[in-house]
């Protein structure tokens, strides 16, 4: 029974009850037996009335209702707006945005809930993605519940029934997606098996294909009918949550309406993305205030005004005071908080504590959770009662279609609340509430690790906070949050230091994950300090977890780390160091090594390939291909193929390079394994294109380039597009070269391809023009070109940049400088040991003699070059050496025919690259000889 309907009951015949304010001015708590005592005699009356401040309901079952649903007043404009927009979606089918924003109390909520029960009438779908403290560093906790809601996930469905759910959802609404729907399963913490096109993402590109499927999800299923997405309260919002939120925003082409509500301005993440709307909530006019607050009806015309000045349009405020019924002259409250404070203080003892034990468990609670944290010191009727009351009061109001399920009216109704609470008080709550999760989710921990991390750090449980603080560390590293995964390790390592000694093996383990988020994150050398910090606490310590579990292959464990402090090593270009490690992990790595020893193999044929030692990295290469077949582990082996394609393709072995990255990529493909087929791909691309087989080296590289544009790779991507505009440039197809090229430059200039790849990028455009003989776009190219290379001491781009730039002397008709600058570009080539380059420096040389009419040292220099190139396997430039040979045997002897064989040969080479602007040139050389 409700407040109201109670103190009808307690109502004698004829009796009337006096108001709420009355009650208070003389003095008494309001509730029912104090009530009893201010009955006042009268007349009959037909029905008793009790006003309740804010609402004035009459007494009855419709009292609860309005209690709640105060009117809106003074938001006519904005109002207006949201529908607009709303409009907007449902008639032109493309997506709308607002944003929502000012002080607490001002509104918000109120607002947004006028507008989605006007849109819920109208049959739109509404889902709310709700933003709070305990989860502000929790990546995607908004999204968990609106993503359930639209997938329909309920509470008792089991963990494989809801994987069920997310596979049909993602099957039906965005089915080119559907390997990435495991990665939907990391975001609800539901099971997921390993998927093979995912291993090999790193974060950002798993990152980008998460946010692609939610963002076809939503688009996808507000087809049938308009969507609301509430984003409320983005002021506690994690930083991948925003990510995402802004990820959705720029789709367009989708029947939603996003509402973004928050206590301060727009975010970087989506400020500049262009709402429909920016609305800040400003005070209520004095008009709307005195329509809200009753007109003074309660009051006099003094005392509404002295209470309309103190709120200063804060509608919550107004709302407040008037349910708590201050007597005339009395002091006002200072603010909203102290409104909210002195109405609690009002309430009786079953209530207050009812309230504040509700506020352990968060903005919404239900029965059971709420009785579980009493702990039977109030009787259930008595809470039932108190919750009645509660709601009638305007304190609480109910939460969902669940029957003992309720919510905070307000956010600071709850904080008030919370902050009454005696910090003993709070720790023995939030320890209760922590274990009664604990008991209830122990199948699925991991789905609330967030929320026991929460209660087991208010409640001062140290070793529950480690383990709760690395579970959601793993938990974010999992979606690819790895900022905010780092910093869950962090605050796991702070609590575990505050214990006694014997937790090497934890710290060791919490060391080995904070390394591996470092590595991913591009903080290499942080990354070598945590992997070497893990190796030795593990080596201090009993080699054992006391509080986090067993290790991953702990008789290899020492090999293991040793391995990626190698790699950590090698990707920050210590190739010594990184040979140092590799070799102490060859030292302790166990008789039989299994899958960790082919890592550490393949890890010492990488570094060998990086320090130019192509011969040992074969080696080493061939001996973790050996143990990984062993293994039976296939991603192993295709990256111990494509490890070996590299060394050989060095070695100018092109053949056996083909043949390892025919089998690299068939691994790949049979695994599904996206990011593996976009490599294997790529560097076969590379050799075909190094044979001069360039139809297969197209193939291949548009091959490597969908996978990329499917996982959303743009730096992978972008080092395909270059290879792509190369082969392009030799079969001079230049518009099309030019559009790729250029592709690479914006990606480097949206930071997402490296300045070594964007400055070769710039020496291809200049090639472009310089084929189209316009010189000063070329030298503007080369320019860039130079700039960008130099500043990342890429040597050997750099060494072929300025080659390109003897070209343009020579095109220049400044033959004299070409010569000096290649004399001396020579030397630092056969440094590199670069036969391709000094193959061209040695073509390019006898360019420049012949230019200065001396044919005999040109020809010489030709030869030298077309015999490189052929060492090198290199066809293009060989075809090249071979044409300006017959070019310059022709002018020197013009009736000889020596001239004829390298000018067959060499249109016989370019023709089957499609170099068809080569090939023209030497047919029309060999009908001038003939």
């Amino acid at each position: 029974m409700n407040l109201a309907a109670r103190l009808m009951a307690a109502a004698a015949p004829g009796e009337i009850l006096v108001s709420r304010p009355t009650a208070e001015r003389a003095g008494t708590e309001f509730h029912l037996q104090r009530l009893k005592a201010l009955r006042v005699k009268g007349k009959a009356a037909p029905v008793p009335v009790l006003r309740l401040r804010g609402s004035i309901a009459e007494a009855g079952a419709a009292a609860p209702q309005q209690a709640r649903e105060t009117p809106l007043v003074g938001r006519e404009a904005e109002t207006k707006a949201l529908a607009q927009s709303a409009e907007q979606v449902s008639l032109e089918s493309r997506a709308r945005w607002a944003y929502i924003w000012g002080e607490p109390g001002i509104g918000k909520s109120r607002l947004t809930a006028e507008l989605r029960t006007r849109l819920v009438a109208q049959s739109w779908r509404s889902v709310t993605a709700s933003c709070h403290t305990y989860t502000s560093r929790t990546p995607f906790a908004p999204w968990r519940a609106p993503l359930q809601t639209l997938l329909d996930i309920a509470p008792e469905d089991g963990a494989h029934a809801s994987a069920a759910k997310v596979s049909a959802a993602v099957q039906k609404h965005a089915p080119e997606l559907v390997p990435f729907a495991s990665l939907l399963g990391e975001l609800l913490a539901l099971p997921a098996g390993a998927e093979p096109s995912l291993a090999s993402l790193d974060a950002r590109e798993r990152r980008h294909a998460l946010n692609s499927l939610v963002v076809q999800l939503l688009a996808s299923m507000s087809a049938a009918s308009p969507l609301l997405l509430l984003f409320e309260d983005a002021h506690w919002s994690d930083a991948p949550s925003l990510d995402l939120l802004a990820a959705l925003l720029r789709r367009d082409d989708a029947r939603l309406l996003t509402l973004v509500t928050s206590r301060e301005a727009q975010p970087a993440e989506i400020g500049a993305l262009g709402a429909a709307a920016v609305i800040r909530l400003r005070e209520l006019s004095a008009d709307a205030a005195r329509t809200l607050i009753g007109g003074g009806a309660e009051y006099s015309r003094a005392e509404a005004e002295r209470i309309l000045a103190r709120a200063q349009g804060n509608p919550l405020f107004l709302q407040e005071i008037a349910r708590i019924g201050l007597a005339a002259g009395a002091p006002l409250p200072d603010n909203v908080n102290d409104v909210i404070l002195a109405r609690l203080d009002r309430l009786p003892p079953e209530q207050k504590t009812v309230l504040r034990t509700a506020a352990v468990i968060g903005e919404s609670f239900r029965r059971e959770e709420l009785n579980i944290l009493l702990g039977g010191s109030l009787q259930d009727e008595t809470v039932g009662e108190a919750l009645d009351d509660l709601r009638s009061l305007g304190f609480t109001r109910d939460e969902g279609a669940h029957p003992a399920s309720f919510a905070f009216a307000h956010i600071l109704t709850r904080e008030v609340a919370y902050e009454t609470l005696p910090f003993a008080q709070r720790r023995h709550l939030h320890r209760r509430a922590a274990q009664h999760i604990e008991a209830r989710e122990s199948a699925r921990l991991e789905a609330v690790c967030d929320l026991l991390l929460h209660h087991y750090e208010l409640a001062s449980d140290t070793p529950k906070v480690v383990r709760y603080s690395a579970m959601s560390g793993d938990r974010a590293a999992a979606v690819f949050a790895t900022a905010e995964a780092m910093e869950y390790y962090h605050r796991s390592l702070a609590a575990l230091a505050a214990l006694q000694s014997g937790f090497e093996g934890d710290r060791s383990l919490l060391m080995e994950r904070l390394g591996d988020c470092l590595d991913n994150a591009g903080l290499h050398k942080e990354a070598t300090d945590a992997f070497s910090g893990a190796l030795g606490d593990w080596r201090s310590g009993r080699r054992s977890c006391r509080l986090l579990g067993r290790p991953r292959s702990p008789r290899s464990r020492e090999a293991d780390l040793s391995r990626k402090v190698a790699v950590s090593c090698e990707r920050r270009s210590d190739y010594d160091e990184s040979l140092n490690w590799v070799n102490e992990a060859l030292r302790v790595l166990p008789g039989r090594p299994g899958l960790v020893g082919a890592q550490v193999f393949a890890t010492k044929s990488l570094v060998l390939f990086r320090k130019g030692l192509y011969d040992h990295a074969v080696l080493w290469g061939r001996r973790g291909l050996d143990v990984a077949r062993r293994n039976g582990e296939p991603r192993q082996v295709a990256y111990a193929h494509h490890i070996l394609a590299g060394a050989y393709m060095e070695l100018g072995k092109l053949k056996q390079a083909l043949f390892h990255d025919r089998l690299s990529a068939r691994i790949y493909h049979e695994l599904g394994d996206l990011p593996g087929q976009a490599r294997a791909n790529s560097n076969l691309g590379l050799s075909y294109q190094m044979l001069g087989v360039l139809d297969a080296a197209l193939y291949h590289y548009e091959v490597a380039l969908r996978a990329d544009e499917r996982l959303g790779n743009v730096s992978h991507s972008a080092i395909v597009r270059n290879n792509i505009g190369e082969v392009l440039l030799v079969q001079s197809r230049l518009d099309e070269a030019e559009e790729h090229l250029l592709a690479v430059v914006s990606a480097y200039k949206q930071g997402m391809a490296r300045t070594a790849l964007a400055g070769l990028a710039e020496v291809n455009l200049a090639r472009c023009a310089l084929k189209r003989e316009n010189l000063t776009s070329a030298r503007r190219h080369l320019s860039r070109g130079l700039r960008l290379l130099k500043s990342v001491g890429a040597e050997g781009l750099l060494t072929e940049a300025l080659l390109q730039r003897v070209e343009l002397l020579l095109a220049e008709g400044r033959p004299r400088q070409a010569r000096r600058e290649c004399h001396r570009l020579l030397a630092e080539v056969r440094e590199l040991e670069a036969k391709v380059l000094e193959a061209r420096a040695q073509r390019l040389l006898g360019r420049a003699e012949a230019g200065l009419g001396r044919p005999a040292p040109a020809i010489a220099h030709f030869r030298e070059a077309v015999a490189l190139a052929r060492q090198a396997a290199a066809g293009y430039e060989e075809g090249l050496a071979l044409l300006e040979l017959g070019r310059v045997t022709r002018q020197s002897s013009p009736r000889s025919r020596r001239a004829g064989q390298p000018l067959r040969r060499a249109a016989s080479i370019l023709a089957g690259m499609g170099a068809a602007a080569d090939v023209a040139e030497a047919e029309r050389l060999l009908a001038a000889l003939a």
